[in-house]
């Protein structure tokens, strides 16, 4: 086993990120469906204006949330990220 890596990596948006699961694991669909949806989420964030970032996309729990905001919670990773993608898939925006 000597020079095989003990992670799996992956090349996220130009960045290599090492997985938190070890070689052999596999990772469910639902995992690599969630994974999608970030993905293509930090995708349409890159690529929109500055200005456009600050506008409100999505009202969640009476709370007015921004590209901006959106992009915190889902890079943290937190409950609220999930819920708030998992709206803005809903309504079909990622």
């Amino acid at each position: 086993m000597l020079g095989k890596p003990l992670f799996r990596r992956k090349l996220c948006l130009g960045r290599v990120l090492v997985a938190k699961y070890p070689i052999g694991v596999t990772v469910t669909e639902k995992k690599a469906e969630a994974a999608d949806v970030v993905a293509s989420f930090m995708k349409l964030y890159v690529n929109l204006p500055l200005e456009e970032r600050t506008r409100t996309v999505l009202v969640y729990e009476n709370q007015p949330i921004s590209w901006e905001i959106a992009r915190n919670e889902i890079v943290h990773g937190g409950e609220r990220g999930m819920k708030i993608l998992k709206k803005l898939s809903e309504l079909k925006i990622v």
